[in-house]
């Protein structure tokens, strides 16, 4: 069997802890999307500085939820 795991990681910049990541056995825009949701989860969305190699899957509907991430979370 010849397959692939693909790994999306958020890091703290500041101490290089990864905040939230996931998995899958593609490299869709969906797995940034739930790495980035699951950071998130854990920490303050609002208080997160950003920063992607602007990837396609980073820019194929990425910026759309996290800004819809960002708004909701001021709530």
């Amino acid at each position: 069997m010849d397959w692939k795991l693909y790994l999306s990681a958020v890091f703290d910049c500041y101490d290089g802890t990864i905040v939230g990541m996931a998995m899958d056995n593609n490299m869709r825009a969906e797995l940034v999307n739930t790495a980035f949701l699951s950071a998130c989860k854990r920490y303050n969305a609002r208080n997160m500085v950003f920063y992607s190699d602007r990837g396609s899957q980073f820019t194929s509907g990425f910026l759309e939820k996290l800004w819809r991430n960002m708004n909701q979370s001021k709530a």
